[in-house]
């Protein structure tokens, strides 16, 4: 008995400061009272010895932190202005919000690029739990990642320091198999049957979450300086913008029939919340139909020929 109790009380002191550490790094990550994302910054910014005055703050995922992606490409072709690239791999609008202020106060940009992915940006605010589908620990990490930020974040710094990331094969240039693809797009689709289409099309609880995603555009809109400009990047999933891509998804086992691929309803609701907004849906569409492909065949990101294209695109969107 006396063993029992031993136990009982060692559990609830390991409960106990388990509760409290986790809720102390929950607050520190909330109100950043350290940078938590420091080593990304630097790392993109390294060398910004532009003299012009113009300055553009970019918060972005992992299609913007590529160190070979569209911003540094943008960089090359347009040296009359200072980029700052404060993306992060893996993180999307609530991640932007609470970096927002400190980034902005270190580059006092006279222009701010905020770029959003059609294809998982609702998920940072909310994943969709399937108990039927996915284990008990990803339905319970997911649960609590939505609540307790600081989670997702350690794990995204656990990732860096255990082995490459599960995708890093997808990305290799090799011909659509359904084994090759990205462990992470395949992970979605059992979690939601017909993913991406709820958040192309934005149905139901969707359209919900994408309203609290326009309210963190607000706050960080209301961050700005006056005078600086607020622009917010759209990229389209693959799926919108070309059959194959939606053939492929089918392959994966994703039921896309009633998919939206006339229009991308982010930027024509962006748009009307008063955004101005860069959207190349219709560019990739084109240049898709030429075959000229940009995303990878066994992951959606965009490959190199779509990163170039998407810097010159936004290059022409900002003269």
């Amino acid at each position: 008995m006396k063993r029992v109790k031993k136990i009982a009380r060692l559990l609830l002191n390991f409960f106990v400061i388990s509760s409290l550490t986790l809720s102390l790094l929950e607050v520190s990550y909330r109100y950043q009272w350290i940078d938590f994302y420091s080593t990304e910054w630097n790392s993109l910014n390294e060398n910004q010895e532009n003299p012009s005055n113009e300055k553009v703050l970019i918060f972005g995922d992992s299609f913007s932190a590529d160190p070979k992606g569209w911003v540094e490409k943008l960089r090359e072709i347009d040296t009359n202005t200072n980029y700052f690239n404060a993306s992060i791999p893996g993180v999307g609008l609530e991640t932007f919000r609470l970096i927002a202020k400190d980034r902005l106060q270190e580059v006092n940009p006279t222009r701010v690029i905020v770029q959003l992915y059609v294809g998982n940006d609702l998920f940072d605010l909310d994943k969709p739990l399937n108990w039927s589908e996915l284990s008990i620990l990803r339905n319970l990490f997911w649960s609590f990642g939505s609540k307790f930020r600081v989670l997702n974040y350690l794990n995204y710094k656990s990732g860096q320091f255990s082995q490459p990331s599960v995708d890093s094969d997808s990305k290799l240039e090799e011909s659509f198999t359904v084994s090759n693809y990205s462990k992470r797009t395949k992970l979605y689709i059992r979690a939601q049957k017909n993913y991406p289409l709820p958040a192309v099309n934005l149905d139901g609880e969707s359209l919900e979450i994408f309203n609290e995603l326009i309210e963190a555009l607000n706050e960080i809109k209301e961050m700005l300086n006056k005078g600086v400009k607020l622009s917010v990047l759209v990229i389209p999933h693959c799926a919108q913008v070309h059959q194959k891509y939606r053939d492929r998804f089918r392959s994966l086992g994703s039921d896309l029939s009633e998919l939206k691929v006339q229009e991308n309803t982010w930027s024509k609701k962006l748009a009307n919340e008063g955004f101005e907004v860069i959207d190349p849906f219709l560019t990739f569409k084109q240049n898709e139909e030429l075959g000229k492909a940009l995303y990878f065949e066994n992951d959606p990101h965009l490959n190199r020929q779509g990163q170039e294209l998407l810097s010159k695109f936004v290059k022409n969107q900002l003269q």
